[in-house]
């Protein structure tokens, strides 16, 4: 008579534990990774939302030599808050310099900005919002 042996219950038990917490790594990571990704989708989302509510308009601006300032009055006719604004100055010889405004323009208002250290002979000026960089208005100072 052949006796037949098989594992014992310890070793099946172990055995089994160290599949199920294998296939259970591999699960989690596997949707960690899906929900990660659909969150960063969401995220970016919502700012390019965001982002179509986002409106402003130069009231009034104007250059002040003896200063080297620019004053500046800008019109948010948005639904949001203008924020993360800068100025871009564009020089006739391609040079660029960017201020960063370092304030928010509450949605409806008008606020004043005074910009130092601006040199005169610039060509163009340039309103950005740094979140959201599709919105722009050009001025005329």
């Amino acid at each position: 008579m052949v006796s037949q042996k098989g594992i014992s219950p310890l070793v099946a038990t172990v055995l089994l534990i160290a599949i199920t917490m294998t296939i259970a790594g591999g699960l989690a990571f596997f949707a960690s990774s899906i929900v990660n990704s659909k969150l960063s989708e969401s995220a970016n989302q919502t700012i390019a939302t965001s982002c179509q509510f986002v409106r402003f308009q130069v009231y009034a601006c104007s250059y002040n030599s003896a200063n080297s300032q620019l004053n500046v009055i800008l019109n948010n006719i948005g639904t949001v808050d203008y924020t993360n604004a800068t100025v871009t100055i564009i020089y006739p010889n391609n040079t660029i310099t960017t201020y960063n405004l370092n304030d928010s323009v509450p949605s409806g208002i008008l606020k004043s900005f005074v910009i130092s250290g601006v040199s005169s002979g610039y060509n163009a000026v340039l309103f950005k919002s740094l979140s959201c960089p599709d919105v722009s208005v050009q001025g005329s100072c």
